[in-house]
């Protein structure tokens, strides 16, 4: 969470450029929603929203209704699973130590509790049936690999937190191919006024823990579950930041770089955008790192720093978004070629060749492969048959 976010300055922003989301230095101030209809921002691709009150009556009110039995079982559920776990597994040390850095390093974890202190926390309560009921409703977490270290899942679909969400947007961000689309333009531009093409590079930037930065509104619903490996126990804590497993993260805190992305843009003559949390920055050779340095200073100004660990200076030839983007040969014959990167491509090549020796494909790894591949095919721009992968969605 941001301990200092600049909300005078956000507001500011928003005031100068008109902007039309016109809450979110409120949100900033008081929290992100995690459930419930949401307000359009008129910034996303708009969705089919369902009316309000039949939407809790139908989702948000009968889930509530489950609270007191839906904690009860998932604590059986992961104590079960627990101890069950060999006492060496380096998942759930490396899960334990995630979690640890949450909450010792980042601060967006309070103190773990056990059951006993939930209910002292959020009362439970009798109704005149005699079912117990509390405004909590925690989501468990679980660990997965990413390029060697575990990251912590928190599970809101588990929780059924994520389908009592009614959004009318949904994020549609630029694909890897955002710097070439930049490089059109200039080369449009330099043709209509015969001048020579420029040279190019291309940088990028990360936000620092970046869901985390935004508080939750509905604390009840930002409480997080799990089995302590070291303790060996089932524990709760409080969750300060949006969760990265909830739907709501997504769109609540793209807004911000949405926002801040537009006004380097307009004022900073910046040729940026943003993918979630990654800052693209085509830029000119000449220009030097102005603009990533202009970029940079917006959002440290805002309270919501990049990453410096992950910065990457600006490169005629570029590692971004799991593809690699050279700009290098734009100014002398008028070319950009983005490839996936040789790694990516090894991997899944690994994950097809593994599935077909088992002749087994779960639904979740079929989600994922056909995302990856996708996202890996992008360069394409379509120019490919998928009727191969049709399985897949099946």
């Amino acid at each position: 969470m941001a301990p200092n976010p600049n909300i005078a300055l956000i507001a500011c922003i928003v005031d100068a450029l008109e902007w039309p989301d016109q809450n979110i230095a409120a949100d900033f101030c008081y929290g992100f929603p995690l459930l419930g209809t949401l307000q359009d921002t008129g910034l996303f691709r708009p969705l089919q929203q369902q009316d309000a009150h039949e939407f809790e009556r139908s989702n948000i009110t009968p889930m509530l209704m489950t609270n007191v039995e839906y904690t009860l079982k998932l604590v059986a559920d992961l104590e079960a699973a627990g101890k069950r776990i060999p006492q060496e597994d380096a998942t759930a040390i490396a899960l334990d130590e995630a979690t640890r850095q949450e909450r010792e390093e980042r601060k967006v974890l309070g103190e773990e509790f056990d059951l006993t202190g939930l209910w002292e926390r959020y009362p439970c309560w009798t109704d005149i049936r005699g079912k117990k009921h509390s405004a909590a409703r925690p989501s468990p977490r679980f660990p997965t690999w990413q390029h060697g270290a575990v990251r912590a899942i928190d599970d809101y679909k588990r929780s059924l937190i994520n389908s009592c969400l009614n959004p009318p947007e949904t994020i549609a961000p630029p694909s890897a191919l955002f710097p070439t689309q930049v490089l059109h333009i200039v080369a449009t531009i330099c043709r209509e006024r015969d001048i020579p093409l420029p040279a190019m590079h291309l940088a990028m930037d990360d936000v620092a823990f970046a869901y985390k930065r935004c508080a939750v509104l509905q604390q009840e619903f930002g409480i997080l579950c799990y089995w302590n490996h070291a303790k060996q126990k089932v524990v709760f804590c409080e969750q300060w930041g949006l969760p990265f497993g909830a739907v709501a993260s997504v769109t609540g805190f793209c807004r911000l770089p949405h926002l801040l992305t537009r006004f380097a843009r307009t004022f900073f003559a910046a040729l940026c955008d943003h993918y979630i949390d990654d800052a693209l920055q085509p830029d000119f050779v000449e220009a030097n790192d102005s603009a990533q340095v202009a970029l940079g200073y917006l959002f440290k100004k805002v309270g919501i720093p990049f990453s410096e660990k992950k910065r990457q200076r600006p490169e005629s030839v570029q590692n971004e978004l799991g593809v690699t983007c050279d700009l290098s040969s734009f100014h002398t014959k008028g070319e950009a070629v983005v490839t996936p990167k040789v790694e990516r491509c090894e991997h899944i090549l690994e994950t097809l060749a593994d599935c077909e020796a088992r002749n087994r494909l779960t639904s979740g790894q079929a989600k994922e492969t056909f995302g990856k591949l996708s996202f890996s095919l992008q360069s394409l721009f379509g120019r490919v048959g998928r009727a191969a992968a049709l399985p897949i969605l099946l």
